[in-house]
């Protein structure tokens, strides 16, 4: 139902549709209604999309004001942000976070923490940093097909008992010492 410009005496009906996204400004965006009207609307939705140009959201208005309620077709993402904290939590159940590209993680401090085992499972592992600390209270086991450490100036590790099981040797300093 498309929205009838008013006049003395009467009431304009409303509308309801769909409507292309122009440009945005934050959550104040430029929309093509289903009747070729531009007009302005405000962002309205309880999920925290950032739409694009080109979308397709469902629109609503009245009297001139116009609110996007929804996502009808969409290449934009989502974003949220808060001053405080931010807890997301399943209660009974598995979290899962899936990434067709990557998951970029961005902070000051950054601690995992799992209470029974943590498992990493990559094709590639890249770790670079200033300083490195690793520590184990019981066990450490590190399990590869092929393993490469490369320190450029001093490399450290205190143990009371260290094992190294090679099945044919061990390359220090460019010097292979064959085993078995």
């Amino acid at each position: 139902m498309a929205a009838k410009s008013t006049s003395q005496g009467q009431c304009d009906p409303g509308y309801l549709d769909q409507a292309r996204v122009l440009r945005v400004d934050g959550h104040d965006l430029r929309v093509e209604l289903q009747d070729g009207r531009e007009v302005d609307a405000a962002l309205a939705m309880l999920i925290p999309y950032r739409p694009r140009v080109h979308d397709d959201l469902l629109v609503i208005g009245r009297d001139g004001a116009f609110f996007a309620i929804g996502v009808l077709r969409g290449r934009g993402g989502f974003e949220t942000q808060y001053k405080g904290d931010f807890h997301l939590t399943s209660m009974a159940g598995d979290l899962c976070v899936v990434a067709a590209r990557r998951l970029l993680v961005d902070t000051p401090a950054f601690e995992l923490q799992a209470h029974k085992m943590l498992s990493r499972a990559a094709e590639r592992i890249v770790m670079t940093s200033e300083r490195t600390d690793q520590s184990a209270r019981d066990h450490w086991v590190l399990m590869s097909a092929a393993f490469a450490e490369v320190t450029q100036k001093r490399w450290f590790r205190r143990a009371q008992r260290v094992v190294i099981k090679v099945a044919n040797a061990i390359r220090f300093n460019g010097k292979t010492v064959r085993t078995g």
